[in-house]
């Protein structure tokens, strides 16, 4: 069954594992990239507006000056008009994992644990310019460059007022969100992450909500949603085929879950998208 493409980094080198920069080239008119996952990270830097950018479920209009950035594994669509203009800046979780233990008083895991949209007035986005520029000028200059990458991600989560954050959790975040990315789909219960992250259940719990704000069966659902959904709206793989790679023991079940959370059928819901 085809399913949308995943795309990891292409590497020659290890140090190629960390960030990289691409400029795009101009747009065709009506030509459109087919929507896939990264295994990384992804910020999106639109100089020029124009066209749409889904984000999971999400569709947002492209306008100038806006900075959208994609969490890894999570489906997007580009659909550029020819007066789009920008780049990309990715960058892998061995990268951000290093940022994340030299600087312990940032937040980064929390940060990009979700996608952003920053739509910025022009003298707002001068604050970034003059480090993109210096960015895309000093590919080559991996240490340079790399503080470049650094310096951006901070100013990023500067504006979503998680600088300063108490993160005393870090470890345990990133190793649940591994955790998390690796089995939401077996659908898994509190007591095996707990027994994973070696806890008592209501020590994991307890630190699952001081770092979340929420349980570890609402950030695997959240998961679960947003995938389901996705893989619903496609042609590829019938209402059946989906419930069981979800490890739903029937499709009654799926379609229960699926109507709790998202309102409509599955069939429905497919109908809709596909029309």
């Amino acid at each position: 069954m085809l399913q949308a493409p995943k795309y990891h980094f292409t590497i020659d080198h290890q140090e190629d594992l960390l960030a990289n920069v691409d400029v795009w080239e101009p747009a065709r008119d009506g030509v459109f990239e087919k929507g896939h996952l990264h295994s990384y990270y992804e910020i999106l830097v639109f100089l020029k507006g124009g066209g749409t950018h889904q984000m999971a479920n999400e569709i947002f209009d492209v306008e100038d000056y806006s900075i959208h950035v994609l969490t890894n594994n999570t489906f997007h669509e580009l659909k550029r008009t020819t007066e789009t203009d920008g780049f990309e800046i990715i960058f892998s979780d061995v990268f951000l994992n290093q940022l994340q233990q030299f600087d312990t008083k940032t937040n980064y895991v929390q940060y990009f644990l979700q996608s952003h949209v920053l739509n910025l007035k022009k003298d707002e986005f001068k604050e970034f310019q003059v480090y993109f520029t210096d960015l895309i000028n000093n590919k080559n200059n991996k240490s340079f460059f790399y503080n470049l990458v650094s310096i951006i991600l901070l100013k990023l989560i500067s504006r979503g007022g998680m600088e300063n954050k108490v993160t005393s959790n870090i470890p345990f975040e990133r190793a649940l969100l591994t955790l998390l990315n690796n089995h939401y789909k077996e659908r898994q219960t509190v007591e095996f992450y707990a027994s994973k992250l070696n806890m008592s259940l209501n020590t994991f719990q307890r630190h699952t909500k001081s770092a979340f704000g929420k349980s570890i069966i609402d950030l695997q659902n959240e998961k679960i949603i947003q995938a389901v959904k996705f893989s619903v709206s496609q042609k590829e793989k019938s209402i059946k085929e989906i419930s069981f790679d979800f490890n739903f023991t029937n499709l009654s079940h799926f379609t229960h879950f699926f109507k709790k959370h998202i309102g409509v059928s599955p069939s429905a819901y497919k109908k809709s998208s596909l029309s």
